[in-house]
């Protein structure tokens, strides 16, 4: 089986352990510093959905926000979905970040 997504609509860039990573509507696409695609990551890799909205880099890992499935993060081999049952929104559209908080944009 073959997933075909388009990743051509990049929604944010980051750089995080020698890659860039892309947040697109079709999943997370990692290039080398010379630009070079390596992976395009899917649901078939973790994913809980394929839409990705947003990206930040916060406590050493790769922080994912998504369409519907609220966030992710990557610590460069995993991807660990956060549910809070507590919200009803499960978009997330920005991240802000300092020393010791992360904000959440929805």
């Amino acid at each position: 089986v073959q997933i075909i997504q388009n990743t051509s609509d990049t929604r944010d860039l980051v750089f995080y352990r020698n890659s860039y990573f892309a947040a697109t509507g079709g999943g997370l696409v990692q290039f080398s510093p010379e630009g070079k695609r390596l992976k395009h990551f899917t649901i078939r890799d973790g994913l809980p959905e394929s839409d990705l909205t947003a990206l930040t880099i916060f406590d050493a890992q790769l922080f994912i926000g998504t369409r519907t499935k609220g966030i992710l993060t990557f610590d460069g081999e995993n991807f660990l979905r956060f549910h809070f049952p507590e919200r009803q929104t499960e978009a997330v559209t920005s991240f802000l970040h300092d020393d010791v908080r992360l904000l959440i944009g929805t």
